[in-house]
């Protein structure tokens, strides 16, 4: 059976060709679709070839524009949600440099290490001393908590003194607050 088709049934026609013939993965479909946008199709046909519906279309399409499909390929490894979290990272840096890798995934992960935010250092400890100079305690500020650390032989009791008022300073404390 032999059948005429116009340039949009053309274009259906070899999505869904597309879509049969092989398991797309999630970026292919978005540079497929961004090659249908750019050649001028509407949206319409667009979701028609694919088979998927305007949100999915918008979603693959903000990808497509952002992200560096041609450096790192077609990454089967690597779903939807992965893509649109580089996309909304990438927000035009252009890392095509770091798109080092054996595979398309090994890729895609490269860039996305190179995005990967640096945690702070963490703050270097505060030295408490007496007025001789010897180190009394240490102050560190870590994962939410501060550690205070006396040196026994420095404090000469003061460690005691301070777990037994420590209520009471805090409340002194939050009282001044109050003013």
């Amino acid at each position: 059976m032999v059948r005429e088709l116009d340039d949009c049934g053309l274009v259906i026609a070899q999505g869904q060709e597309n879509a049969a013939r092989r398991d797309l993965t999630f970026i292919e479909r978005a540079n497929f679709a961004r090659q249908m946008r750019d050649a001028g199709y509407d949206r319409k046909i667009i979701c028609d070839a694919l088979h998927v519906d305007k949100i999915l279309i918008s979603q693959m399409l903000s990808v497509a524009d952002r992200v560096l499909i041609e450096v790192i390929g077609s990454a089967p490894g690597i779903g939807r949600d992965r893509w649109l979290a580089l996309a909304d990272k990438l927000k035009g840096r252009d890392l095509a440099d770091r798109a080092v890798g054996e595979s398309s995934d090994a890729r895609f992960e490269a860039v996305m290490a190179a995005l990967a935010q640096p945690r702070p250092p963490a703050p270097r400890p505060r030295i408490v001393t007496v007025a001789d100079g010897r180190a009394l305690a240490e102050v560190a500020r870590k994962r939410g908590r501060t550690v205070l650390s006396v040196d026994n032989g420095v404090s000469a009791g003061f460690e005691k003194w301070l777990v037994e008022n420590l209520a009471h300073l805090h409340g002194d404390w939050q009282d001044g607050r109050e003013d």
